[in-house]
């Protein structure tokens, strides 16, 4: 591991940046969804790591352009 790799972020902040990303990727933000994929692809930052979440960015996309 990285020591100067930041460390995991509180489950509260990680509540409130998913909501507020989620928020920007349905407003139609791609560098939101892009980033919010990637922390639940990857596990960065204390984010579970999850492709299901990983791959809800762009299917909140489509929803939105339908």
């Amino acid at each position: 591991m990285d020591d100067d790799a930041p460390g995991d972020l509180p489950e509260p902040v990680i509540r409130l940046v998913t909501h507020l990303m989620e928020f920007d990727v349905a407003a139609g933000n791609d560098e939101a969804m892009n980033e919010l994929g990637m922390l639940f692809s990857e596990g960065r930052r204390g984010f579970e790591k999850s492709y299901e979440k990983a791959v809800r960015g762009p299917e909140m996309r489509r929803r939105r352009s339908a």
